[in-house]
């Protein structure tokens, strides 16, 4: 029996790297060169600027200095902007925190400690989480095979376990990052 490959891709590198840059903007929701660290199959970050400048001149995405605290251009979607925009209006009225707990999986693209926050990297490994508590990295490290089941208002991402787990708390606490958005549109 003769094995078949699949039939090449009609695509060109163009619309690779438009596809791709699409799906990176829609996961993270604002793009810097930083976030693609964990990214395997990232084409060069010069394909991805002049394809997300291009995207940007026809009025797809916004492109600027959102997050104060990262060198070079950086570009969102409209909802992430938004979203963006929601928090800095929260922040600025002194709204609390909501203690949202997040907990990913060390191998989830979400899993961004040590890279665009400070702290130790949590590796891409299984086994291996973050703990988030409102974005920000608290905790990391790797599931004990005895530790047992609670949810302790913890939620899992992507099938990562629930529960206690042998999580030492990461390094450095985070900064508050500032952003620094566009004013918004009147």
């Amino acid at each position: 029996m003769q094995a078949r490959c699949p039939p090449p891709s009609s695509a060109t590198p163009e619309e690779t790297v438009e596809a791709m840059a699409r799906q990176y903007l829609r996961r993270y929701g604002v793009l810097i060169r930083e976030v693609l660290a964990r990214e395997p199959q990232a084409p060069p970050w010069r394909e991805l600027l002049r394809c997300l400048r291009r995207m940007e001149m026809r009025g797809e995405i916004r492109g600027g200095r959102l997050v104060a605290g990262f060198v070079g251009e950086q570009f969102a979607l409209p909802e992430g902007l938004e979203s963006l925009r929601a928090l800095r209006r929260a922040t600025e009225n002194g709204q609390p925190r909501r203690g949202d707990v997040v907990r990913l999986s060390g191998c989830d693209p979400l899993n961004l400690a040590g890279i665009i926050s400070p702290g130790d990297r949590v590796t891409a490994t299984l086994g291996n989480h973050v703990v988030l508590r409102d974005g920000v990295p608290v905790a990391g490290g790797s599931k004990s095979p005895g530790d047992e089941e609670a949810g302790g208002g913890v939620k899992a991402r992507r099938g990562a376990g629930l529960g206690r787990t042998s999580a030492a708390p990461l390094a450095r606490p985070a900064p508050n990052v500032q952003r620094t958005l566009p004013p918004e549109p009147r």
